[in-house]
């Protein structure tokens, strides 16, 4: 949305000429805390060759002036850059209000010439005033975006994906929310209830014999009418939907089907209006879709495909029991190890058991064999002397 555009060319006594000012934002009607963008080109037009110098402390920049009088430099750039006869520069800032009230924004430059002596721009060079409204004490609903997908393993449906808005300034306590595909109703309202600058994004799932060449998709916040808004153009969203053909087989890749023309903004009369809100911030999500025949069939009241998303849910369960049942595998092959090894130390000890039963059969047989002998007398001390003194003559001798 382009709040002011400069008309005339302006130049200034230091020949900048001023071109292409302009204040532009998203919303219709800015509020404080909404971004807006100034922009403007600047060319230095001397025909003799003075050069100039984009000096401190802004350089290039815009003078913004509050409701209250204060003044606000925005942006600079350009800083030490030197303006030759010729040279063009393009100026851009962003700057948000934070006030209500009439705002006043001119371009401004800081330069200085070849003999160092500093040069600004014009006062009224030229002023753009932009009023920025006081927040609105109403709610608002904004049909914020919307697009259709198609997915071959559900070949019956398309899915619609849209997403609605509080772009006011009071909460919405219910309004009520209408799909139409090619003129016909398939939905009997859907509920919506949302904080100021909430969001949320839901689905519909749609039978594919709905959305033919050319099918048109409508979007409609607060059908009923009833619900006092701060704008009442931004309730409907119309997609115009070409190139799907019902009964269509897609290979490969699941395509993903784009509006070939959104409607232009209108006014809402009796719940039918047209209109589209640029951005929104998704901060919750929905989905109407519901769980309506277990064998994956059409659901001919609603037409709504099952919600398969449980099956994640089983599959991670299967998948947390077979780890279950290997962990439990593995704890029973290794006891039935152990026993094994248990079993064989059971069979050694009885074998060694049975050996040295059989041992001490041969020490009774021994023992008795030995009693029957006659024990030989140990040489006291005293003979064994006598015989070694005996023994030491008879060398002697010899």
């Amino acid at each position: 949305m382009v709040y002011f555009s400069q008309e005339d060319t302006l130049v200034s006594d230091h020949r900048l000429t001023l071109k292409d000012f302009t204040i532009s934002g998203d919303s219709d009607k800015p509020e404080p805390g909404d971004s807006i963008l100034l922009s403007y080109y600047l060319e230095y037009s001397a025909e003799m060759p003075n050069p100039l110098t984009v000096t401190l402390p802004n350089g290039l920049y815009f003078m913004a002036t509050s409701p209250d009088g204060e003044e606000i430099a925005v942006g600079g750039s350009y800083i030490n850059e030197v303006i030759e006869p010729g040279s063009k520069f393009r100026v851009r800032a962003p700057f948000t209000p934070e006030k209500s009230g009439l705002w006043k924004f001119s371009p401004a430059y800081y330069v200085r010439d070849k003999r160092g002596v500093g040069l600004t721009s014009p006062d009224d060079w030229q002023v753009a005033e932009i009023m920025v409204n006081a927040p609105s004490s109403l709610p608002d609903i904004s049909i914020a975006g919307a697009e259709v997908s198609y997915n071959e393993k559900f070949p019956s449906f398309v899915t619609l994906y849209y997403t609605v808005e509080n772009t006011g300034g009071a909460v919405i306590p219910s309004a009520m929310l209408m799909l139409e595909v090619g003129g016909q109703n398939v939905t009997d309202g859907i509920e919506i209830s949302l904080n100021p600058g909430e969001s949320v994004q839901s689905t519909y799932n749609i039978p594919v014999e709905m959305v033919g060449e050319g099918s048109l998709i409508k979007i409609t916040g607060d059908c009923t009418g009833i619900l006092a808004e701060s704008n009442e153009d931004n309730n409907v969203l119309t997609l115009d939907y070409s190139g799907f053909a019902s009964g269509k087989s897609y290979g490969g890749e699941y395509p993903v089907l784009t509006p070939s023309a959104v409607t232009s903004p209108g006014t809402q009369s009796g719940g039918n209006s047209s209109g589209i809100s640029d951005t929104a911030d998704n901060s919750k999500t929905s989905d109407t879709s519901a769980v309506d025949n277990p064998s994956g069939g059409v659901n001919a009241a609603s037409g709504i495909i099952p919600d398969y998303s449980s099956c994640n849910i089983q599959f991670i369960v299967l998948g947390i029991l077979a780890v279950i049942m290997s962990a439990v595998s593995f704890i029973l092959g290794y006891l039935f190890s152990e026993c094994g090894k248990g079993r064989r130390e059971v069979e050694w000890l009885t074998a060694k058991v049975d050996r040295l039963k059989s041992e001490n059969c041969d020490l009774e047989y021994y023992n008795k064999k030995a009693a029957t002998q006659p024990v030989k007398k140990k040489d006291s001390k005293e003979n064994r002397m006598k015989k070694a003194i005996d023994d030491l003559k008879k060398s002697k001798d010899l």
